[in-house]
């Protein structure tokens, strides 16, 4: 038994070997790579789109009507993904829809986050005959199609790009309104609060002096999930002629005038649809992973 028990304490530990590409691998697990690349160049482009831009959004030229891109038949370097049904230039109309879109869907976020969390601010920490009325408000604004209540306003009033702000905020709140609510519901329960109340404290400097910190998290979670939708309700308006008005070069707006192209020209729905998407994708990755690690109940332990 000594030789034995003296054998095994001197053989040498088993030292673990990590190849290169399992590390990258688990680094691009842990971290939202991908999504944070598509998203930098999306804000890259935003800020710079004048200058990136190889043409103006606006120049038309039918001769380069329908043109395709450079790696297909006939395309050439002056319309790099080729062009649209009047000839303008789909890169540069991709490059200054960037700024549209994340425009578009950030003040109509800020707003809604700003008003949502205030209501569940409210809602939470009243209770009563004021959270039911509040939360009452919501299940009845949850209940209403949103695309089709837009439609509504529409035909109601004329498009514009201050119309498709006011409906995206619209949008926005209600999901901030319950989140926040269950929140504030827990912490009014807790001790610094209690100990706030002893104080003398008022009832604004406790809401958003002592709760408002305490359920950051969950806005900042909620926004980045929220975006997405936001940036897809905003290109489906516009393309059913309910959004932004041509000629702003608008992803939904872009996709609209190809649809009736496809079997000619695919290339001219094709690549705002795929900047739809992977801007939509992105967020929502970075928003589970920001969930994953903010949220105590999800975070895992490495």
């Amino acid at each position: 038994m000594v030789d034995l028990h003296s054998k095994i304490m001197r053989t040498p530990a088993v030292k673990r070997v990590y190849s290169p590409f399992k590390t990258s691998w688990d680094f691009v697990r842990r971290w939202p790579v991908l999504p944070g690349m598509v998203l930098a160049v999306l804000v890259f482009v935003t800020i710079f789109a004048s200058q990136v831009a190889p043409h103006s959004f606006r120049e038309t030229d039918l001769r380069q009507r329908n043109k395709p891109p450079i790696w297909m038949e006939g395309g050439s370097s002056e319309r790099i993904l080729g062009g649209d049904v009047v000839g303008r230039d789909i890169l540069s109309r991709l490059i200054h829809g960037a700024r549209v879109t994340v425009m578009v869907a950030g003040i109509s976020l800020v707003s809604g986050a700003i008003f949502g969390t205030a209501i569940g601010l409210i809602a939470g920490y009243y209770g009563g005959l004021i959270d039911e009325v509040l939360m009452r408000i919501v299940d009845i604004w949850f209940s209403i199609p949103f695309i089709l209540f837009a439609l509504v306003v529409v035909l109601s009033f004329e498009p514009s790009l201050q119309v498709v702000l006011i409906m995206l905020a619209i949008l926005a709140w209600s999901a901030f309104v319950r989140n926040i609510r269950a929140e504030v519901l827990l912490l009014k329960t807790t001790e610094y609060v209690a100990a706030s109340r002893v104080a003398g404290a008022s009832t604004l400097r406790i809401m958003f002096r002592h709760m408002l910190p305490g359920v950051f998290n969950t806005i900042l979670v909620l926004a980045s999930l929220r975006v997405g939708q936001l940036i897809l309700a905003e290109a489906s308006l516009s393309f059913l002629g309910a959004g932004i008005p041509a000629p702003t070069p608008a992803w939904g707006v872009m996709v609209a005038d190809g649809r009736n192209y496809l079997d000619s020209a695919w290339w001219v729905s094709t690549f705002p649809g795929i900047a739809i998407g992977l801007t939509v994708m992105s967020f929502n990755f970075l928003g589970d992973w920001l969930r994953d690690k903010l949220d105590p109940r999800l975070r895992q332990v490495a």
